[in-house]
């Protein structure tokens, strides 16, 4: 199974299981596969919906995996089916999935002391005519935390989203090099909306 994917943007895949000659209760179970680009902040969400469920005989029986994924690149997904009563292994599945970065709309540069919180101001902007809620979520919520997870905009109204930005000096790998962070922007329909990429540079303490 193969499957396309913005970064932060939130994929539900529709998996069918074929019942065998009787009814089984099965779990449900998902997880990505690592590859060594995570941190504490941007491993990536997996799960099953639901966790279980009741395999109809000689039928074809349908649940979902939801993932979301913070680094770019391709990754792996396992996804295991198990008989509740014996712990037999019922089905199993590979979700092949590539994941690559939005279409950045607006780009900050930020110089930041590691060790020491920054806070930022960052402007919404509103561009329909009714009032909505816009969600944000960042690629990695240790270094770049949104103040609020969601802004009430009313029509083509600008507010300004209060953000942290702190780097911890242990999960450092290149005081040179700096990192670059996201934040998303979507609607309730999770469908991401703008990207916006901060440019962490470290100054000297």
């Amino acid at each position: 199974i193969f499957e396309t994917v913005c970064l932060g943007q939130r994929l539900t895949k529709e998996i069918v299981a074929k019942g065998h000659a009787k009814n089984t209760h099965v779990k449900c179970f998902a997880s990505i596969l690592p590859n060594g680009t995570e941190t504490e902040g941007n491993k990536p969400l997996c799960h099953c919906e639901p966790l279980s469920l009741q395999l109809m005989s000689n039928a074809l029986n349908r649940f979902h995996v939801s993932l979301q994924l913070f680094s770019a690149g391709s990754r792996k997904c396992l996804i295991h089916l198990v008989d509740e009563a014996t712990g037999a292994l019922v089905h199993s599945y590979l979700l092949s999935i590539q994941c690559h970065l939005p279409s950045i709309t607006k780009e900050y540069n930020v110089n930041v002391i590691p060790g020491k919180a920054k806070q930022l101001k960052l402007p919404i902007t509103n561009e329909l005519g009714q009032r909505r809620t816009v969600e944000l979520s960042t690629s990695n919520e240790l270094i770049l935390t949104p103040h609020s997870r969601s802004c009430l905009l009313e029509g083509n109204e600008t507010v300004y989203a209060r953000l942290q930005v702190l780097v911890d000096e242990r999960n450092m790998t290149s005081v040179e090099k700096g990192i670059e962070v996201y934040l998303f922007t979507k609607d309730t329909s999770t469908r991401t909306e703008d990207c916006v990429r901060i440019n962490i540079r470290f100054q000297k303490k």
